[in-house]
């Protein structure tokens, strides 16, 4: 049985009028325009589904299932919260959703997540995650009033292949409105406890997986564009195993909370 793409489109398009308002009042612009992006997301959402259901991976543990209301839902909490079903914005990726076994929920990627705090004013971007390896130099400094720095002294010759073994620190900088910069930064030992209740370890081994990580952690106080999101997918590690990546590993992060705890490395 295949997902009811005919009826959620239906359903969704008998409504347009006021997905065309959402889109409208979320993204700031005219109705024509607002139009245009319920067209092109209601395209792009549809392909992902699709594509979603022909992966062999996706039915490694039953059949995935779908009602037309858990589609519709889906569809609008993300066009409420501003997100981009394009695989090219990389905002969300389809999965299980937790706790069900086989309805499929959406997970909000790393890229969503700055996203969202972009558009809700919070930060004004965040720096390219950095990753410190066994051999470089590294420490965390303070200026004269107080703000924290990394004086990293990378190593470019001879550097080995990422492992989480060689992995020390995972650093990155939020840069706010008014121009400040703020460092956040995580070390291996504290991702080293997740790692020991992980599923799929060798998942950290992967560079991609670590840089969403240093993202998400350094963003999970910051504030986002509120919305509801009922539809929450299983563990990203879940996903990554089974090898339902939509094409972009480095978007799986599981669903874990950090605290602000500053440890030696």
């Amino acid at each position: 049985m295949n997902f009811p793409l005919q009826q959620i489109y239906q359903t969704i398009d008998s409504k347009r009028d006021l997905y065309n308002q959402i889109a409208a009042k979320t993204h700031k612009v005219e109705d024509d325009n607002a139009a245009q992006i319920i067209s092109s997301e209601l395209e792009n959402y549809l392909i992902r589904l699709e594509k979603y259901w022909s992966n062999p991976q996706a039915h490694k543990n039953g059949e995935p299932t779908l009602t037309v209301a858990q589609g519709v839902n889906i569809f609008l909490e993300v066009i409420q919260s501003g997100l981009s079903f394009s695989e090219i914005a990389n905002h969300i990726y389809l999965s299980r959703l937790k706790g069900t076994g086989t309805a499929v929920g959406y997970q909000i990627t790393a890229d969503g997540l700055v996203y969202l705090a972009i558009k809700a004013g919070a930060i004004d971007h965040l720096s390219e995650p950095t990753i410190v390896q066994t051999g470089e130099q590294f420490a965390i400094m303070s200026t004269p009033d107080g703000k924290q720095f990394a004086q990293h002294n990378m190593i470019f010759d001879g550097k080995p292949p990422f492992s989480f073994n060689q992995f020390l620190v995972g650093y990155v900088y939020i840069v706010y409105p008014n121009g400040d910069r703020e460092l956040s930064w995580i070390s291996n030992t504290r991702l080293a406890k997740y790692k020991a209740k992980s599923l799929n370890q060798s998942m950290y081994n992967d560079e991609s997986f670590i840089q969403t990580k240093i993202i998400k952690h350094a963003l999970r106080k910051v504030r986002k564009t509120p919305f509801m999101q009922k539809m929450l997918a299983e563990d990203d590690e879940i996903i990554q195993e089974n090898r339902i990546w939509e094409d972009n590993p480095a978007t799986y992060d599981e669903r874990e909370t950090y605290n602000n705890t500053v440890e030696p490395f």
